[in-house]
């Protein structure tokens, strides 16, 4: 092997390090019945009236983020001459717990809020009725507000449509707002109705 091609040979060995530094591995998470959920990482719990026929469950999303270090190898010089040093990336985690809805009645749904310890969010929250008279189904968003007090019960009228009563009830003081869907991402808040 000439001495050329050994010098190459440790920066680019380095180069791939540095690549399979950077990849994480990211976990699936089932959906959850909402009976089944650990009440010891719920924020408390969510009933909905909604009197439409439904073959499935309605569900509701959170979901959580967290800022994480990502390790990197870092290379500067020349394809030839390279000098490898260690940096640190500041990276962002997503997950995302689904719950299905507790049948209490007909038409009526009882759903832990989920939490995730270590995470932070729930952010927005999505509640989805798949067998609604609605392509795809029928979707509300609420946003989730800490250390504040709102009202715990109240009806979201829709024009044309059902309307759904909403009821809640947390552990501590927080808010479910129901808001409308950002145009860039319909899972995340845009406007809250107050």
């Amino acid at each position: 092997m000439t001495d050329s091609l050994r010098l190459l040979r440790g920066p680019v060995l380095l180069s791939a390090l540095a690549v399979l530094a950077g990849c994480r591995s990211y976990e699936y998470v089932p959906d959850i019945p909402s009976e089944q959920f650990d009440p010891q990482q719920s924020l408390g719990s969510l009933e909905v009236r909604f009197p439409r026929e439904q073959r499935n469950p309605p569900t509701l999303k959170g979901s959580f983020y967290r800022k994480v270090l990502d390790p990197e190898m870092g290379v500067a010089g020349t394809y030839v001459f390279a000098i490898v040093y260690p940096t640190m990336q500041v990276g962002e985690d997503y997950s995302a717990l689904t719950i299905e809805g507790q049948t209490l009645g007909d038409g009526h749904w009882r759903f832990a809020i989920p939490h995730k310890r270590g995470w932070d969010g729930p952010h927005d929250l999505r509640l989805r009725f798949p067998n609604a008279q609605i392509h795809g189904g029928q979707t509300f968003l609420f946003r989730f507000i800490e250390g504040q007090s709102c009202l715990n019960d109240y009806t979201l009228d829709q024009q044309g449509g059902t309307p759904l009563q909403i009821s809640v009830r947390f552990k501590r003081p927080a808010c479910l707002l129901p808001c409308s869907p950002s145009l860039n991402d319909p899972a995340k808040c845009s406007n809250l109705w107050r």
